[in-house]
This record gives C-alpha cells, structure tokens and sequence, in this order.
C-alpha cells in the first residue's frame, strides 16, 4: 500500500503557527482530535497495515504555553514521552506505537481509542458520574499510576484531561509528556497543571508517589462533588487554601456519599505527603474497599425489599423471614415488557413464577381465558409435575415476576423446599376444586 500514498498537501492549523502535511511518514491524517499544552492529535493511519492511530504532533515554540517556553522546552523533552511511556505495558495505560521527525516537525504514534472521552467531560452537571463509578473507574486509575510508579515513572500531571474513558468503559491514562523518572526531574520549574498540583510541587520542592496521590485526589474529589476541594475565586486563591490545609469537607459539597469517603480525604488531600497514602495501591484498595461495602450494603437493602415483597404474598404466608430469604436469594427476578411471553402453550418447562408487579393473561390457543395480578402464580403443574404448558402466558403490561426452576430449588434448605411444594399443591388443589365446580354448574345448566 505504500506504493499507492497520496501526494502530499500541507495546510495551516487553525489557530496556531503549525502547518502539517496530509501524510507524515508511513502514516496518513484524517482529521484533528485534540489539543494538548505540547502537541495537537491527529487521527491517521497506518499505510500498510490500515490500522489506525493516534498521531501527536509536537507546536512549534510560539505555540508552546508561556510556561514551557521559559523552560526551554525542545524536542528531546517532546520525545521523553515516547521513551518513557514506550516501556509501560498496562491495560489502563495509552500505549505509545511510534515515534519520529519528518523536516522540522515532532510526531509520536499513540494507540487510538474509538469513542475515548476525557474525563473533564464528567465535571458537568449535566454529565455527572454516579459516585459507584467515580470509585470504579478512579480504583483502575490508581492501578495504572501504580504500574507506572513501579517502573520508577514519575506522570507528573494526573489531571482529569489525561484520564480517557472508552466506549467499553475502561480508563486510559495518556499524556506523559513532562514524565520523568523518579528522582531525575528534568524540568526542574513548576510544570503541569497548578489546579491539580500537590503542595510539595507548588513549592518546586522534590516530586513522588505521594504527590501523585494527591493529584489523583483531587480528581476524585471534582468527579464526587463537581467542585475543587480547596475551591476559591482563582487559582491563586486554590493555591492559598491548598498551602494552608483548608480541606472543605467532601459532605458538605455533597450529602449523601458514603462517610467512608470523608473519612478517606485526608489520607489523600493532606499538605504533608508523610501523611497521605504511601503508594497509589493503596489508594486503590481503599477505593475498592469502600466500593465493595457499598455493593453489600446495596445486596443486603435489595434483599430486603424483595424480602417485604414475598412477604405479602399469601403463598408464602406459612414461611418465616428468615426461610423467605433463602428464597428471594434462590428465585431469579426477571422483568418484562409489555406483549413479551413469558411460557409457551405445549412448550417443556419445569419452572414456576409469582407474579410481582404488573399484569398478564392467559391464553388457550388465541382464546384469552383468564387475568393475572401481583400474588398471582402459574406454571405449578410443570414445577411439581413436569407437564408440558396447557397455556400461554404473556405480559399485559411492563412485569416483574420470580421465577423459580431446578436450579433455584437445588439451592433452598429441605424444609423450605418441602413448604415451598406444599404451597405449590394447595394452588393445585384449589384449581382442581375451581375446575370442578365449574365443570357441576355447566352439567347442571345443561340438565
């Protein structure tokens, strides 16, 4: 395919001094995705192989932010994120592919990810994560870091801006471009982004892991809250709050977090880095402890409520609470839209259902022969007995029912199996009985 490359057309980039080419190197540029404080990201394409990619192309110098043309900073330092990132192997880490000149312009190859959107998109309140997934996705994240750290590996600026989540919902953390291994800090000046920055950067004095933990605390804490925790007018105001310890407590910016999490802040947020988390790792686990206890927390409310639910249901009416849990935790829950057949008339099934919530009917071929409501049940006779469907049942409107089949039996005590078929023969019985008196009256009539 490198054969058949496009002649090449360079065209200005809007806004800035930058003019690139349609093609540089093997690859070829679709479109523009982005913008960085050290490059600005193209979609491009691999000739050969057709794969696509991610391609940073380093600004010129009167491009670059005030701040790094102070420092001086020069294509060896663009292309220290290639060396250094080219290293790290994780699933949550950008992969960098490639790295090259082509004339006076600078370009890493980068892995490009369909979809990917940074995590500053969720600092809106109209895109505000739910708190179970800020922990979700900020546990990985601190995984990532703590790869990184390992390999002695210094990010350097954890921002929500460098934080990619992706279509499948996993996280990238990309940008090492002012990257440094630990303890041979090349650019020496504050560089990176203050409003994300720990004390000890602010105060230009050595970098580590700790500060990094605060970083990433402070990400936490906007994705949680939607504001700064150290909030003020201006980033000088940030900075002031910052240096004098002025945590503003993470539940009066947003009541109704788990108090776990407030009591987490200052072993991440706290000025002096001895007294925050020592690795990253450690923040993770704590993150995933608290994610953990919440799910339980959740399980143990759901069972309860489904619990209750059985409980006003006069099939289990001989069944104690306890005996009711083992059979809301064995029963599947399974909702259902309006028209959706739950059993098929002749169908093979052993399985028996309660309805929760909602309406069905029952037919006999097309013929529509009875109604269904919440405490009703079908599917008795093929639960005890193992009998082909005599009728079909379909949901009348939107349905929540339990259903309960070999699988679900197998998991219930033998007393609570024993009264669970005990139940299932009084429907029987009663049915029979209806039947049956049906069955009189109409002889009767016809007499």
């Amino acid at each position: 395919m490198g054969e058949n490359a496009p002649r090449s057309v360079t065209r200005k980039i809007r806004g800035l001094s930058l003019a690139v080419s349609n093609t540089i190197g093997k690859y070829d540029l679709v479109r523009e995705l982005g913008r960085g404080s050290t490059g600005v990201v193209f979609e491009g394409v691999e000739r050969d192989t057709g794969q696509h990619v991610a391609l940073k192309i380093m600004l010129p110098e009167q491009d670059l932010p005030d701040s790094l043309q102070r420092l001086g900073f020069t294509p060896k330092h663009f292309f220290n994120e290639a060396r250094i990132a080219a290293a790290i192997r994780h699933a949550n880490v950008l992969r960098v592919l490639d790295a090259g000149t082509q004339g006076r312009l600078c370009y890493i190859v980068l892995e490009l990810v369909p979809g990917a959107r940074s995590l500053s998109e969720f600092l809106q309140p109209e895109h505000r994560l739910p708190y179970q997934r800020v922990l979700a996705l900020l546990c990985r994240t601190a995984l990532a870091l703590d790869h990184v750290h390992k390999l002695g590996i210094l990010h350097r600026d954890v921002k929500p801006g460098n934080i990619l989540l992706t279509d499948k919902d996993e996280v990238k953390l990309c940008d090492f471009s002012i990257s440094s291994k630990i303890g041979e800090q090349s650019l020496t000046e504050i560089v990176g982004s203050p409003r994300y920055m720990s004390p000890e950067q602010l105060l230009r004095r050595p970098t580590t892991q700790r500060s990094e933990v605060f970083s990433l605390g402070i990400v936490l804490y906007e994705l949680l809250t939607l504001s700064h925790p150290f909030e003020a007018e201006d980033l000088k105001g940030i900075v002031r709050r910052m240096l004098s310890d002025e945590l503003r407590p993470l539940l009066e910016c947003m009541p109704g977090l788990p108090v776990e999490l407030e009591e987490l802040m200052p072993r991440v947020l706290a000025r002096n880095p001895a007294e925050r988390f020592a690795t990253a790792r450690e923040l993770a686990d704590a993150l995933g402890g608290i994610l953990e206890q919440q799910h339980r927390l959740e399980r143990t409310n759901l069972l309860q409520k489904r619990v209750a639910t059985l409980k006003a249901f006069k099939f289990f009416e001989e069944f104690s609470e306890e005996e009711l849990r083992e059979v809301a935790v064995a029963g599947d829950w399974e909702e259902y839209t309006g028209r959706a057949e739950i059993v098929r008339e002749g169908a093979a099934s052993g399985c028996f259902y309660l309805l929760v919530s909602g309406s069905a009917e029952i037919y006999k071929g097309n013929t529509l022969v009875d109604q269904l409501g919440p405490g009703d049940c079908f599917g008795e006779m093929g639960f005890l007995a193992g009998i082909e469907r005599t009728a079909s049942v379909v949901a009348d409107t939107p349905l929540r029912a339990v259903k309960f089949g070999g699988q679900a039996e197998a998991q219930l005590s033998v007393e609570v199996r024993s009264k669970f078929h005990r139940a299932c023969s009084r429907i029987v019985v009663y049915r029979l009985r209806q039947f049956t008196s049906m069955l009189s009256s109409d002889l009767k009539g016809n007499s």
